[in-house]
């Protein structure tokens, strides 16, 4: 009996489909808990962003903050890093707090720099 459902090609079909939907779904998922960073934690990039290695590294919040989200506020001039490589996004604005610290333990060897965001209200 079981190897007559098998032996037609339209549920050895189905069975083959759902071997592969099923295949591909943990795939995903396994792929997204790989994904996890940890802040500070990862590989330098040159071309992208900023590795505020530099000790003057500084950021310009140009207030009031952006909330375009919430009232359709764009309020420009939006923030910006001495060296125009950070900028505040205009559709949520930026956090309160933007500042360049030393790395913490356990970042990425050899770096001295890291990026401290902070916000007081979140809502």
């Amino acid at each position: 009996m079981l190897f007559s459902i098998w032996n037609k090609p339209s549920n050895l079909r189905r069975i083959c489909l759902g071997a592969a939907v099923l295949l591909v779904g943990v795939g995903t998922v396994a792929a997204q808990f790989r994904a996890r960073a940890v802040p500070g934690r990862g590989q330098k990039v040159e071309q992208v962003g900023d590795d505020f290695e530099a000790a003057d590294w500084d950021y310009y919040p140009n207030a009031p903050k952006s909330s375009s989200n919430l009232d359709k506020q764009d309020r420009q001039p939006a923030g910006v890093s001495k060296n125009n490589r950070i900028y505040e996004s205009t559709y949520r604005g930026q956090p309160d707090t933007v500042k360049r610290v030393e790395t913490p333990p356990g970042g990425i060897p050899g770096s001295t720099g890291s990026l401290f965001l902070q916000s007081t209200y979140t809502g």
